[in-house]
């Protein structure tokens, strides 16, 4: 994702966002992330906190902070946490169980420290730390 000239900031509220703008041309700076537009419609909430919640209706939504990014499809949320960044976007509709295993692995991989959790990546064949 390439930054757009300049970012719109959200410290804390709401924003509605409905582009129709070529991908990257509308960025939103927040506390724990930026977002930036892939071609979509996203709301975007940032709490008194810093923490932010993305869902996506159409389209896509980039989400990074500090080199790591991912990427919210249309139907899904993702969290971020000041100095986490974003995490595992899941789709709206997924069991909660299912959810909120995704957010307590990316708080645990923060807190234990990328050294002592490798993840496989099948297409590389082997562990990256």
């Amino acid at each position: 994702m390439a930054p757009a000239a300049s970012a719109s900031p959200l410290e804390r509220g709401t924003i509605h966002a409905v582009i129709w703008a070529p991908p990257g041309e509308f960025v939103v700076d927040t506390p724990s992330a930026v977002a930036v537009d892939l071609g979509c419609v996203y709301t975007l909430h940032v709490d008194d906190s810093g923490a932010g919640l993305l869902r996506t209706t159409m389209g896509w939504v980039g989400f990074k902070l500090n080199g790591q990014e991912s990427f919210i499809p249309a139907g899904a949320i993702c969290q971020t946490r000041p100095k986490i960044g974003p995490g595992t976007p899941y789709m709206e509709d997924a069991p909660r169980i299912f959810s909120g295993r995704f957010v307590s692995f990316r708080l645990w991989i923060h807190h234990a420290g990328r050294a002592q959790c490798p993840v496989r990546y099948p297409s590389r064949g082997r562990a990256q730390e």
